[in-house]
């Protein structure tokens, strides 16, 4: 157990990240592998040049659709790598005409709707926070009946939603709205980070500087509760959905760059959260 400093909370480190990543990683563990984003050759354009699908890495059975035509913009960068520098193209998230809101679906016939409701699972990301007129800034969440009401009423229920991505444009926080998970630690702001987040009794949250001044550390924070109770939607880079006001509130779109996103519908052992983890470090940080 450790405690972050000013903080009387004690903490679980559940994600050891290795000081050097293994070069012999691979791809990331398939089994349960409900969603597997990377941008590159991935993400196909409208005729304005915005994204209008972000296909699964695997083929286009499974992709994240626009809703409502909130559509971001491809973004390509150079990243420093272990290997070298190498060019990935990012899902970029904006303010106002910018806003994304991308619905995760499993097109393949008699295959049931993706969801994490009732499922243990994991998730890593890749993602750069931008500086913008957001209270919250998250990145992946799901829609969900505790959280139909206007502000000024009952508002969320606990463990009926996923909120995953910044608050207050410092905090990263793993939520199960009023089961916070945070970092406590402030980023700096437009740097890539790896972000590692888990249900159940191994659960938790875990952050990672890519940047290539920045050093590799780990917070590591309480086990989350355990799987949602209640969702409906997985939605990625923003949600049009959360209250009857929908596209005309706008705190719950993503104001940044998504380079990667893996969803597991269970929770990963630690060696299999350590191959994963690797497998993105080594495509965009230098660590």
């Amino acid at each position: 157990m450790i405690a972050l400093a000013g903080c009387t909370l004690s903490h679980l480190v559940t994600f050891p990240f290795r000081a050097t990543p293994d070069a012999n990683a691979g791809a990331p563990p398939s089994r349960g592998l409900l969603l597997w984003l990377e941008g590159d050759d991935s993400l196909e354009l409208d005729g304005a040049g915005r994204v209008a699908r972000w296909n699964d890495a695997r083929g286009r059975d499974r992709a994240a659709v626009s809703q409502l035509r909130f559509r971001g913009s491809p973004v390509t960068t150079t990243i420093a790598t272990p290997y070298g520098p190498r060019r990935h193209t990012a899902l970029r998230c904006a303010a106002d005409s910018g806003r994304c809101a991308y619905w995760a679906r499993d097109f393949r016939p008699g295959v049931p709707p993706l969801t994490l409701t009732g499922t243990p699972y994991s998730i890593l990301a890749v993602v750069v926070r931008r500086p913008g007129p957001r209270f919250n800034n998250y990145f992946l969440m799901t829609t969900g009946t505790g959280c139909q009401n206007r502000f000024g009423g009952t508002g969320c229920t606990a463990g009926t939603v996923l909120h995953l991505g910044w608050a207050w444009d410092s905090m990263i926080r793993h939520s199960h709205y009023d089961f916070d998970v945070n970092s406590f630690v402030l980023l700096p702001a437009e740097g890539p980070v790896l972000i590692v987040a888990q249900s159940g009794p191994r659960g938790g949250m875990d952050v990672a500087s890519l940047g290539a001044a920045s050093a590799h550390t780990a917070f590591n924070s309480r086990p989350d509760p355990g799987p949602l109770i209640a969702s409906n939607q997985l939605m990625v880079g923003g949600t049009p959905f959360f209250y009857p006001d929908g596209p005309d509130v706008p705190d719950w779109f993503f104001t940044g760059d998504i380079f990667a996103l893996l969803v597991y519908d269970r929770e990963l052992t630690l060696a299999e959260r350590q191959q994963a983890s690797d497998y993105l470090r080594n495509n965009y940080g230098p660590r």
